[in-house]
Order: C-alpha cells, then sequence, then structure tokens
C-alpha cells in the first residue's frame, strides 16, 4: 500500500515538473514572440493599428475622450469596427504623451527639447509634425506637457489650447486643440495625456488640416492698403485715358488698364475669401 502511494506520488510530481517546464517553455515563446512584434514595430513594420500595445492606447484615448466629453471624437467612430485603425486613419490628429521614462521606446531620431515621451501618434499627427513616418514620432521625446496639473483636478480637460511645437527645423503652431488626462488622476504610474487636433500653422503661417487642407496667411495691413491704393490708381487712370484723352473701350491702354484694374481687385477679392476661410476655422 505505502509502496503504491509513493509510487503516486512520484508519478504526480513528474506530471507536475512537466506541467511546469510546458509552462515555462509557452512563456519563453510568448515573450520571444512579443520581442519580435515590438522589433518589428520600432522598424516600421508594423503600424500602430496593428501593434497590440498602440492598439490598446487607441482605444483608451477614444474611450478616455467619450468618458470626459460625452462625445465621441468624431463621427466615424460611431459605426467603426476596428477603432485602432479608425482613429489611425482619422480626420484628427492625435497624439498621447507620458513622462518621459530612461528606456522609451524607439531612439528618437529628431531631437526635441522637452521632458514628455510620444507614445502614440496617428497618420495626421505624423503629417502635421512633417515626420516621415510614426516612428519618427513614437517613442521620441516631446514638448507637449504629459500632466495637467495646472487644471482643475475635478476637470482635467481642455479645449481651444494653443502651443507652438518643433519637430526638427519643422515647426508649428496647435490651433485650438483639445487635451485630457486618461486614468485616473492619482494613477501616476500611468499618467497620460492625449492631445487631438484638426488644424495647426506653420512657421510661415499658412494654416494646414485634414484632406490637404493648406490656407495662406493674408495679405499684411501694409501689403493690403498698398493694393488698394494700386486698384484706386488703376481706376483713375481709366477715367482719365476715357474723360480727358476721350480714348474707347476697345483703345490698347485702356484695354490694358482694365486687365490691370482687374488683377488687382481680384487679389482683394482673393485676400478677403481667404480671410473669411481662416476665421471660419
Amino acid at each position: 500500500m505505502k509502496r503504491a502511494a509513493g509510487a503516486a506520488r512520484t508519478l504526480a510530481s513528474k506530471a507536475q515538473r512537466k506541467a511546469e517546464k510546458k509552462v515555462s517553455k509557452n512563456l519563453e515563446l510568448s515573450r520571444a514572440s512579443r520581442a519580435e512584434e515590438q522589433n518589428a514595430f520600432c522598424a516600421g513594420k508594423l503600424l500602430p493599428f496593428q501593434f497590440e500595445e498602440t492598439c490598446h492606447i487607441a482605444q483608451q484615448l477614444v474611450i478616455s475622450f467619450h468618458e470626459c466629453s460625452g462625445t465621441p471624437l468624431f463621427a466615424g467612430l460611431r459605426l467603426s469596427k476596428d477603432i485602432p485603425r479608425s482613429l489611425w486613419e482619422a480626420p484628427i490628429a492625435c497624439m498621447v504623451v507620458r513622462a518621459r521614462s530612461k528606456e522609451p521606446v524607439m531612439e528618437p531620431l529628431t531631437e526635441l527639447v522637452g521632458s514628455s515621451e510620444c507614445i502614440y501618434a496617428n497618420l495626421l499627427a505624423c503629417e502635421a509634425f512633417g515626420a516621415d513616418n510614426f516612428t519618427e514620432l513614437i517613442g521620441s521625446t516631446s514638448m507637449l506637457p504629459s500632466s495637467l496639473s495646472s487644471l482643475s483636478s475635478s476637470t482635467m480637460f481642455e479645449s481651444r489650447y494653443t502651443k507652438k511645437l518643433c519637430h526638427g527645423s519643422h515647426q508649428l503652431t496647435l490651433r485650438a486643440a483639445t487635451r485630457w488626462q486618461m486614468g485616473g488622476s492619482t494613477d501616476k504610474a500611468n499618467l497620460r495625456t492625449a492631445y487631438a487636433f484638426t488644424h495647426w500653422e506653420l512657421a510661415d503661417g499658412t494654416l494646414c488640416g485634414p484632406a490637404g487642407l493648406k490656407l495662406r496667411p493674408p495679405l499684411t495691413a501694409d501689403a493690403k492698403a498698398i493694393l488698394e491704393a494700386a486698384a484706386s490708381a488703376a481706376a483713375a487712370e481709366l477715367r482719365r485715358l476715357k474723360q480727358e484723352e476721350g480714348r474707347g473701350n476697345t483703345d490698347a491702354l485702356v484695354l490694358a488698364g482694365v486687365t490691370e484694374m482687374r488683377r488687382l481687385r481680384d487679389e482683394l477679392q482673393a485676400d478677403l475669401l481667404l480671410r473669411s476661410a481662416r476665421e471660419s476655422i
């Protein structure tokens, strides 16, 4: 009886050791697989909506925005069956930053001055920052604050946020951006801040946005005054040619004067429309 019991314990012990070895091997394989996936992501072979870590961040960004605002981040999310991909291709630039870690996800390809680390950026955010690839942003240091400590602890949500930033020599200014804290304010170990913006302004004043929108800066006050004075002078010269010199509408000088006056007035009208378009954004 004792011999049988001992044999049973031996078999059980062997089975346990075998199971433990199998679990350990599976764990090693899982770690190797995750490391391989991480390397592929860092090399740009996996896009953010294909990488588990950034997929999770994208999901949390969308959920946290809805919790803070009560509305979806953008209309297309309502029917989306793939949130990470929809956010990657969204008509709104999105980024997530956290306090910079000692060992960032990737070595930054472009040196930025900042105390935070970008851990997520979608396609439009890459365009706004002039990045050729998302790997230039994700894992790099950022000038965007990772903490909203300046805001009320009960809010942790701000719209109409404006900030001048740079990515290497590329400069931009966020216009009417929204930023909010992802996760509870007491969860310091997982404190992340999300940013979303639709329009940004380049160093030369060009206003940019989704679908390749680019609106050049309007005329300066001085340039506009010079153009208005030139248009008035052209109109006065036409009147003089007709009234004082008696030239007709088909006269070469009159035709040239009409062309120049129309050109100047068209430039003023274009500037007026440009100002209206920029102000409506």
